[in-house]
């Protein structure tokens, strides 16, 4: 048996992989694999380094590229915890109130991408090169943070996006 301490540190893949299961209820893939909720700590306890991933139903996934996404997320936690994402020095991913991502879709030309529903699939610590930024849960109580509406974060967005334009070819 597994024993997981709350809140899961970053190294604890075990830990968090059963936060995800259990407090968030996030359906949970380790390597190409479904894995249940009873299982899911073990599995990844047993199979570090993995791959784990989950669908984007509970929530949408705002990627943004990393040097505009670290500005973006600077100033919009200024008026709250914004559950992210960093992986390595690529990109962002901000997890927003499912079904809200689509108020900022003009926006993915900038070089944003949104991801939305049950076809769509991201990565999450402890897979390799994935870390959490800002993780969807209070540290102090085992509760998760409520996100916030992707609109929320327009105006953030497209500051960062207009003092880092996206340079010809990249992103």
């Amino acid at each position: 048996m597994i024993t997981t301490t709350w809140p899961p540190s970053l190294r604890d893949g075990p830990g968090m992989a059963h936060a995800y299961a259990h407090l968030l209820g996030w359906p949970i893939w380790v390597d190409s694999e479904r894995v249940g909720p009873e299982q899911v700590a073990h599995v990844v306890a047993e199979r570090q380094p993995s791959a784990v991933t989950t669908v984007c139903s509970g929530f949408d996934a705002v990627q943004v590229p990393y040097i505009p996404g670290r500005h973006a997320l600077v100033t919009a936690e200024r008026k709250g915890a914004v559950p992210c994402l960093r992986a390595d020095r690529r990109a962002f991913t901000l997890f927003v109130e499912p079904g809200t991502g689509r108020s900022i879709a003009d926006l993915a030309g900038s070089g944003l991408k949104i991801l939305s529903g049950d076809e769509a699939r991201i990565e999450l610590p402890p897979t390799p090169g994935v870390l959490w930024d800002t993780p969807p849960w209070h540290v102090d109580e085992a509760q998760a943070v409520k996100l916030r509406a992707a609109g929320d974060l327009r105006k953030a967005l497209v500051d960062a996006l207009h003092l880092y334009p996206r340079p010809r070819g990249e992103w």
